[in-house]
């Protein structure tokens, strides 16, 4: 199971790279603490559903279950360059399955990566997608200190999957759940260097 732990320090002067606040555990409270640097964001992403309808489909009638990103694409970066379709629940059966990949790939090279499991039947669509935007309330931030695992088990039960953390008790408890032999780069990565105004954590596995 992987897991990466970040600490991050925010800021209004947008260094760093900017983070999405999602509807992770811990977002209303990372509101709160950050009212005073929320940032509005634009970012690029696909518009699928004029992109299908370039092609002749009804995005409607289909759900995103797949989506590789362009290379380069940050964790908040939505830009795709391959994806599959299935048909929704309740869609015409003759729908066929699609997977679609941009110019700038080979069909082949998709078939290859995502045509497992779609079945024979599945279209390949290739052509260049439509780009649309996305707006998103974002904080700016700066990395101050990462772990990567070197946890012990009870770290799963106490922490979700994907958590933002604001209140350095939690933090503590992550470093007493830490492996010991991680304990002193925990310590000067996240609590030596913590500030009560700007730092956050960000938990992701």
């Amino acid at each position: 199971m992987g897991l990466d732990i970040y600490h991050l320090q925010a800021n209004a002067a947008g260094r760093g790279s900017p983070f999405v606040l999602d509807e992770a555990y811990g977002e209303e409270r990372l509101r709160e603490k950050f009212d005073w640097c929320l940032r509005e964001v634009d970012f690029p992403i696909t518009d699928w559903s004029k992109t299908l309808a370039a092609l002749g489909f009804d995005k409607s009638q289909y759900d995103l279950r797949i989506s590789m990103p362009a290379e380069g694409q940050t964790r908040t970066g939505l830009r795709a360059m391959a994806a599959g379709f299935k048909r929704r629940f309740g869609a015409d059966a003759k729908l066929p399955e699609l997977l679609f990949v941009t110019n700038s790939d080979a069909p082949a090279t998709v078939a290859r990566r995502i045509h497992r499991g779609w079945g024979a039947k599945a279209v390949v669509l290739t052509a260049e997608y439509v780009p649309g935007t996305l707006r998103a309330t974002t904080v700016y931030a700066e990395e101050i200190g990462y772990q990567r695992k070197a946890v012990s088990a009870p770290f799963y039960d106490e922490f979700r999957p994907s958590e933002w953390i604001v209140d350095i008790s939690r933090v503590r408890r992550i470093h007493e759940l830490t492996d010991e032999d991680s304990r002193d780069e925990f310590e000067s990565g996240f609590l030596d260097t913590w500030d009560e105004r700007t730092s956050f954590v960000l938990v992701s596995w």
